[in-house]
């Protein structure tokens, strides 16, 4: 026994060192965005579209005219027509009675005046009447079909989308932090004859 409370020990006492973590984790504060803005133009059609009426021209100028009915034009061309047939009559009829005076009139118990009016008498006498039944054209149809008049017009529709680029993020970073918890140490004492249990 003296042998060993003559002996020097050594005791050790240690203590490893502790690191803490402070962290915080990442997060989205702001997640937004402005919506798409729509503009829209729009013109409503219009059918404006629409059908004539149909028209019927009837035309009896034909027949009217068999009867005497005559429109200007028609009336002047007869009474020119009829005024040259009566001057031409009347000329060859005084030159008819000329040449007979000049011929019959130096002659004895002749009066050319007198005969040549028995003779127109006498001819206008001689002529009978002739009734001829005139055969009627019938009158002119002329028909206007109905036509579609108008145009349709299809009316216009615009849509103008304007979409926003950015949208409105915000972050917030994640951290991390290390300290120190508790320190490390190494105690060193010696002690001599015994062991110091507390080491």
């Amino acid at each position: 026994m003296s042998m060993i409370s003559d002996m020097t020990y050594l005791n050790v006492r240690h203590q490893l060192p502790s690191i803490g973590i402070r962290q915080q984790h990442a997060k989205t504060l702001e997640a937004g965005f402005e919506p798409a803005v729509i503009h829209t133009t729009n013109r409503e059609p219009v059918a404006d579209v629409a059908a004539s009426q149909v028209k019927v021209n009837i035309d009896t100028y034909q027949c009217r005219k068999q009867y005497g009915f005559l429109n200007n034009a028609d009336f002047r061309a007869k009474i020119a027509q009829e005024g040259l047939s009566n001057a031409q009559e009347v000329t060859s009829k005084h030159a008819r009675q000329g040449w007979d005076l000049a011929r019959n009139g130096a002659r004895s118990g002749v009066k050319p005046d007198i005969q040549a009016i028995r003779s127109e008498v006498k001819s206008i006498c001689n002529v009978w009447p002739t009734w001829t039944v005139k055969t009627m054209p019938p009158p002119t149809f002329t028909v206007e079909k109905s036509e579609i008049k108008g145009q349709i017009d299809p009316g216009t529709f615009k849509c103008n989308i304007n979409p926003t680029a950015n949208a409105k993020i915000r972050l917030q970073p994640g951290s991390a932090e290390t300290y120190l918890k508790d320190k490390g140490f190494i105690n060193r004492w010696v002690t001599k004859g015994y062991i110091d249990t507390q080491a």
